[in-house]
């Protein structure tokens, strides 16, 4: 509540002429002097004084909205700059995708990306073509490899699975040194299946003596073919 008595100035010796609402860092009701030199005469003046301090106040208030305004905007992001500066991002992730395609062509043709300068190289159309080339002939090499090895089978009941059952552990690269195909491991492979799985074996090839096999005997030397070996084996001899 305020305090009906109004005070007196201690250095002008005049009395408030009313009361204002308080200002920033102030607390309670605050005095309105009057201005020195002022008319006394006016009954009004207090009233025009108590309107005008309080109409400070509130043009105080609105002051300090204003100021609070200004801050929004000047904290408000550049939205064009910022526009722009993607675009630049976006040009240069562009540039970047086409390169690591480049690269991704090439690790795919199994060779190594080339090393840049800095400089957007194009690409060698004649060592891309090169190096398709040398991929089908691998290619078709490894077919070879699973045709010789089905011919090597015929001692086998189904030439066909022995060599999926033999493939399942086996990569047609191990059956190739320096470029052609290696008869000698393609046999060697055959005659390791025909130990472990011996059911796979052609029923009318499968022993060569009596009804009991006979007793083994260790091997006298490497047999020349497929053929020999699976006879020794098979007859003990």
């Amino acid at each position: 509540m305020k305090n009906t008595i109004l005070p007196v100035h201690a250095v002008t010796g005049l009395q408030a002429v009313g009361w204002r609402k308080p200002r920033p860092g102030e607390t309670g009701a605050q005095p309105i002097w009057p201005i020195a030199g002022g008319s006394s005469d006016n009954d009004d003046s207090g009233d025009d004084g108590d309107d005008d301090d309080a109409g400070d106040g509130d043009d105080d208030d609105d002051a300090g909205g204003d100021g609070k305004d200004d801050t929004d905007k000047d904290e408000e992001p550049d939205w064009k700059a910022k526009f722009e500066a993607q675009k630049r991002i976006n040009r240069t992730l562009e540039r970047r995708s086409k390169k690591d395609k480049a690269a991704l062509d090439q690790l795919r043709g199994g060779k190594q990306p080339a090393k840049t300068d800095g400089k957007d190289d194009e690409p060698d159309p004649e060592k891309i073509r090169a190096d398709a080339r040398a991929e089908a002939q691998a290619e078709a090499l490894r077919g070879r490899v699973l045709d010789k090895i089905e011919a090597k089978a015929s001692k086998f009941a189904d030439p066909e699975d022995a060599v999926a059952i033999l493939m399942k552990n086996k990569d047609a690269d191990e059956f190739i040194d320096d470029g052609k195909i290696d008869v000698e491991a393609i046999k060697d492979a055959l005659e390791e299946l025909a130990e472990k799985k011996p059911h796979l074996l052609a029923q009318g090839k499968r022993f060569q003596g009596g009804a009991d096999g006979g007793a083994r005997q260790s091997k006298p030397g490497r047999p020349k073919d497929l053929s020999e070996a699976l006879a020794r084996h098979y007859s003990g001899k």
